[in-house]
């Protein structure tokens, strides 16, 4: 399933996950270590809840490369502005999500309303989320291929002691150079084999009475190629980043927290 506040995938918990007070409290830490170490780059300057959405693109496009070029500058402004946010929260309709589903968490059930309370707490989520989309893509393409940061859902701590996984999150704090080769339909990105002209949730258009187009972005990180896929929404014949496509990574098998950042690589291999 999906998650209602930013519209991305939730990974279904591995059968066998470790349960004991002692792994949660360590996810707990990771994550603060996550957020002290990048947190503060993703909050936008000039960043307020009337200007944090743009005023849309033509086309899907432009919006894919805009936000494609927002993230290889890492001007979180931009990308911020290039998304759906005050759009995603005025046209979200609870009732057609509510009926897309076989069972939902009550915990990422976001607030119903129109107070001004209200409003404000789903602002923040929707771009909290955003944020979280956004750090894991940059920490994503900081990390080598076979981080266990990536590779695997939960960490085991027999395995991995605190001060190594610290370490991998301070290797991860220098950013490696990105530049945007060009942008396409996702659909030309990815093999034939997969039998896919479309790849989005068909749920997207009637949750949100809106057109979404499936695009994916070609980038050079570092000198590795990956593909960067988004669902991009219109709304008022403007366009804009609705969210990174992470039900590609279910179809890869890769994590679904590189937000659909994926190694060109990766794709090449499906079929072998």
């Amino acid at each position: 399933m999906f998650c209602p506040k930013c519209g991305n995938q939730i990974p279904d918990a591995p059968e066998n996950a470790p349960k004991s007070n002692k792994i949660l409290i360590v996810c707990a830490f990771v994550i603060c270590i996550l957020v002290s170490f990048f947190g503060g780059r993703l909050v936008g300057k000039n960043s307020t809840p009337d200007k944090t959405e743009g005023k849309g693109y033509n086309t899907a496009e432009e919006a894919m490369q805009a936000f494609a070029e927002a993230f290889a500058k890492r001007d979180i402004d931009k990308m911020y502005s290039c998304c759906a946010v005050e759009s995603y929260i005025a046209n979200f309709d609870y009732e057609e999500y509510l009926e897309e589903l076989d069972y939902f968490y009550p915990g990422y059930l976001t607030f119903i309303g129109s107070n001004p309370n209200n409003l404000s707490l789903l602002y923040e989520q929707r771009k909290g989320n955003l944020a979280s989309a956004f750090y894991s893509m940059y920490l994503y393409a900081s990390l080598p291929e076979d981080s266990p940061l990536f590779t695997e859902n939960f960490i085991d701590m027999d395995e991995y002691d605190e001060d190594t996984i610290i370490e991998m999150l301070e290797d991860a704090d220098s950013l490696v150079d990105i530049k945007v080769e060009e942008v396409k339909k996702a659909s030309k990105y990815l093999p034939s084999s997969l039998g896919l002209a479309d790849i989005s949730y068909a749920s997207y258009e009637d949750i949100f009475n809106a057109d979404v187009e499936n695009m994916a972005a070609k980038l050079d990180i570092g000198g590795d190629e990956f593909i960067l896929f988004a669902d991009v929404i219109e709304f008022d014949g403007k366009w804009y980043i609705l969210t990174p496509n992470q039900e590609l990574c279910g179809i890869f098998d890769i994590s679904y927290y590189t937000y659909g950042l994926i190694r060109e690589e990766i794709i090449d291999d499906y079929d072998d």
